[in-house]
């Protein structure tokens, strides 16, 4: 990937890598093209290719966890070698809240999941450190900023309605909702507004074969110097960097970089920062994303309110 094909793909994946999600409601190439100053056709052609190589995905529905009352967190760890990376993520799968699985080409695996109290983030990182074989692990909440607003039932049959597809037509969406248009379109400009929901690029990283991507976790040391550490991180990292995810306790930082030999450059140049504490990065090797799993606490909220919402595929 040339510069301007880093900036695009940032842009769709996160916008600004101080958010943690997509600003933007189905952003358009345009939009894309106007802010970074590149002609929409560029972009439009740029993720049509990305589409058809199974790299970028369709958009999904990003539901803010703490509307459900729940918490974000990342954990790290090395999984024991004598387990099979398909079994392995066959079994993390079917952990109850798992959103993210990264593994790498080590034994380095990376978790992301949701959890409800001190009591449920102890029962999930003891059942994925049991099923990675791993003797210790490294977690960090992932702080959300929680919604602005209070929501209707109208607002949750909405969810419900873009959640099988962020895509659909607003007026697919009212005539499955028994609403008019203008009323959906509103209502999703709220929620967006009131960082309820907002819409997530979902990629493939095996599906581009001669670009390496690796995960770069940096745990930081006197905490009041952080902001400063960040700035100096930003810039250091900034001509790979395509995602960003701001945690406690570490951070955790994508990168698309140019060779394997530059993995071990850009760790040393980040160990050297001052303020950081600890630098590690690994190869990505698979992402599996189950950015669906907070659809069955949605589906919850409308059994409480004994509604039954008929989705149309």
């Amino acid at each position: 990937m040339d510069n301007r094909d880093k900036l695009i793909l940032r842009e769709v994946c996160q916008g600004s890598v101080e958010r943690l999600v997509w600003p933007d409601f189905r952003l358009s190439s345009r939009a894309i093209g106007r802010k970074l100053g590149i002609p929409s056709g560029t972009v439009r052609d740029k993720l049509t290719r990305w589409a058809k190589s199974g790299f970028l995905k369709r958009p999904v529905l990003w539901l803010n966890p703490t509307i459900f009352g729940l918490h974000l967190g990342m954990i790290a760890l090395d999984a024991s070698p004598t387990i099979p990376k398909a079994e392995l993520v066959k079994k993390l799968m079917m952990v109850e809240d798992v959103a993210v699985i990264v593994t790498h080409a080590g034994n380095f695996v990376g978790v992301v999941f949701y959890y409800a109290n001190d009591r449920s983030l102890e029962r999930r990182i003891g059942v994925i450190s049991a099923l990675c074989g791993a003797k210790e692990s490294k977690f960090t909440e992932t702080p959300y900023p929680p919604c602005s607003m209070k929501l209707s039932l109208t607002d949750w049959r909405v969810m419900a309605s873009l959640g099988k597809d962020v895509s659909k037509p607003y007026t697919s969406v009212a005539r499955d909702l028994n609403l008019s248009a203008r009323t959906v379109k509103r209502r999703v400009s709220n929620l967006v507004r009131g960082g309820a929901i907002t819409a997530i690029a979902s990629t493939n990283v095996g599906a581009l074969r001669n670009e390496i991507f690796a995960d770069l976790v940096v745990e930081y040391g006197d905490s009041t110097e952080r902001a400063n550490t960040n700035r100096e991180m930003m810039s250091t990292l900034d001509p790979y960097l395509y995602f960003a995810a701001p945690g406690v306790s570490y951070n955790l930082f994508v990168l698309n970089l140019p060779s394997i030999k530059s993995s071990t450059d850009m760790v040393e140049r980040v160990r050297r920062l001052k303020g950081v504490k600890s630098a590690r990065i690994e190869i990505m090797e698979e992402r599996v994303e189950l950015y669906d799993a907070l659809l069955a606490h949605l589906e919850g909220k409308l059994d409480q309110n004994h509604v039954l919402v008929q989705v149309k595929h």
